[in-house]
């Protein structure tokens, strides 16, 4: 799941069906949705700190991952730090 939330924020293409892809996997896997929810918070706060790591904006991370957020509806508390 690591590697295709990683690669969905790299990658238009793969943006489009993460959330299908994520529930794919969590499926076949077994995963409960709890856990995979964590895993896209911890994966989602893993890319802001790249990001922020690099000094640079980037419009078009920013745009992956607010769709990121939107595709799992994560909320606002879920995106801080302190809260993961």
């Amino acid at each position: 799941m690591r590697a295709a939330l990683q690669g969905a924020l790299s990658d238009d293409f793969s943006m489009g069906a993460i959330r299908r892809i994520i529930d794919d996997i969590s499926v076949r896997s077994r995963i409960p949705a709890r856990e995979a929810r964590q895993l896209v918070v911890e994966e989602y706060l893993r890319a802001v700190d790249v990001q922020l790591a690099a000094g640079a904006i980037d419009i078009e991370f920013e745009d992956r991952l607010e769709e990121l957020r939107r595709q799992f509806a994560l909320t606002r508390f879920e995106c801080l730090h302190t809260a993961a």
